[in-house]
């Protein structure tokens, strides 16, 4: 989610999946939880819907991170700095604006600002993303040499790369089942970032073929009949990861196949530049809008929800990311030398 296309070539169909997908998590699966009069939308349907939207969005992190090269300390360092630098102090203003909102529990804001929420079993409301995303970003370098590495093998490239992926999905699927204490999101998501960093080449036209698709969307059907094997909440269990690997990668294949040359409406782009900013801050400006006043049925709550409160949330979302985005070069910009 924090991740941007490069700027020389901006990829619509990324644009498209980000936008599409922050709608469902903000305009849909928690809006609808701050209409105290509709219910019924969590269901066997929309919990895997929602498993295979936040595993795109962590797929999507793990393919334009795939896309960079790290070969030394110093190309470490910048990683690092430059992940931190986008996401950390906006992280924080969303954290004490939870904090001040009552969103968080007693206890929860240290251990949510030090990053460490994910290894706890009660992480924030909603910002437990973050936290999750970050333990994969800490490990992106050491993926990204070990990527680069497989390139010098003799084996082939593609080949390579498959064998390794498997491999470092099934030793998390064992630490998931082994390890207590931690929330199980953590094992649920990094197989998607593993697929989106480790397959990063192979996922971009002209490679994407009708057969890769037709083998994805098939593992995407099989692996939604494994979910419902499992009775307990979808979301949280370690069944769903053949889920949230195979539909966001089906899903990755065909928006790049038909959908990367695409002209989207300044609209969407507005949504998908804004993505970030709207996960961050969507809880507090929809408190805003119900904590007076608001109506007590259900068509009058969703008018304000969605007519009121949703472009909002984009609005005030799109402005910050630009104002932040602007700060961050002003402060970054090396300075003039004196005359």
């Amino acid at each position: 989610m924090p991740d941007s296309p490069a700027p020389r070539r901006r990829d619509q169909a990324i644009d498209l999946m980000r936008a599409t997908c922050i709608l469902w998590i903000v305009g849909f699966w928690h809006l609808l939880g701050y209409a105290p009069s509709i219910d019924g939308y969590k269901n066997d349907l929309t919990y895997r819907l929602t498993v295979v939207v936040l595993g795109l969005f962590v797929f999507i992190s793990g393919h334009l991170i795939g896309r960079a090269r790290i070969t030394n300390a110093a190309e470490v360092w910048r990683f690092y700095r430059r992940r931190m630098v986008r996401i950390y102090p906006p992280y924080l203003a969303a954290l004490l604006l939870f904090d001040l909102c009552g969103l968080l529990k007693p206890g929860q804001f240290a251990g949510a600002a030090l990053l460490t929420a994910s290894f706890s079993l009660e992480p924030p409301l909603t910002l437990w993303y973050i936290s999750m995303i970050v333990v994969f970003y800490l490990l992106a370098p050491l993926l990204l040499l070990l990527v680069h590495s497989l390139s010098q093998t003799p084996w082939r490239w593609t080949s390579n790369r498959l064998v390794v992926c498997a491999g470092i999905i099934g030793l998390n699927v064992l630490l998931g089942k082994l390890l207590d204490g931690v929330d199980p999101r953590l094992f649920l998501y990094f197989p998607s970032f593993i697929a989106g960093l480790v397959l990063s080449p192979s996922l971009v036209e002209p490679r994407v073929s009708g057969r890769n698709i037709a083998l994805t969307a098939l593992a995407t059907v099989a692996a939604t009949l494994f979910s419902f094997h499992h009775q307990a909440r979808i979301d949280e269990s370690l069944n769903a990861i053949p889920l949230a690997v195979f539909g966001p990668l089906l899903t990755f294949l065909v928006c790049e196949r038909w959908g990367r040359h695409l002209r989207l409406p300044p609209l969407i782009l507005a949504i998908s530049t804004a993505s970030f900013f709207m996960y961050l801050f969507h809880r507090p400006i929809f408190l805003l809008f119900t904590s007076r006043g608001f109506p007590s049925s259900a068509s009058p709550q969703l008018a304000v929800l969605l007519l009121l409160a949703l472009p909002v949330i984009v609005a005030v979302s799109w402005t910050g990311q630009a104002l932040y985005d602007a700060a961050v070069k002003r402060l970054q910009r090396p300075a003039t030398a004196p005359g």
